[in-house]
């Protein structure tokens, strides 16, 4: 078993731009998970949540990821009923590891985008990555009829953050 490397990852905040309705990216319904399972133990950094940059039409909250890690990307989201719902995102097989304070020139155009639909609210989320960067958690506020979005990437060389 590979040993997690201390490999620190970044966000981007993508304000000011968005997807043409069905063109890049896809939209998939998020997995609801109803049982509790066991809490694997990871580490994981604190980071911000996605921003909400543009309203839109109806009473859910959208939320789009732009994977520009070459790794899996897997976010479980926690309410406060203690219901969760599980976001995956492919990984991007052109995108690379970043050195610290870098990332993609154009977040939009080099890293996978998946878009989500889910219940306005608060969240407790966990990100995991599927292979040697470390995972993220953060308090999402997803706003009923606005759009929210967020680039992630991985770096490395950095040290390790609280976890």
């Amino acid at each position: 078993m590979t040993k997690k490397q201390p490999i620190w990852w970044a966000v981007g905040a993508l304000v000011g731009f968005s997807l043409a309705a069905g063109t890049e990216g896809s939209e998939v319904q998020p997995t609801r998970v109803l049982s509790q399972a066991t809490a694997q133990r990871v580490k994981l950094y604190d980071f911000p949540p996605p921003n909400a940059v543009y309203q839109i039409q109806g009473t859910t909250a959208s939320v789009t990821i732009f994977n520009g890690s070459p790794e899996p990307l897997e976010i479980t989201l926690t309410n406060g009923l203690n219901e969760r719902t599980i976001l995956r995102f492919a990984p991007c097989p052109n995108c690379s590891t970043y050195a610290p304070g870098q990332g993609p020139q154009d977040c939009e155009a080099e890293s996978v985008p998946t878009t989500y639909y889910l219940n306005p609210g608060e969240y407790e989320s966990k990100a995991v990555f599927k292979g040697q960067t470390w995972g993220f958690r953060s308090r999402w506020v997803l706003s009923s009829g606005w759009e929210h979005k967020q680039c992630v990437f991985s770096t490395y060389g950095v040290p390790g953050g609280p976890y």
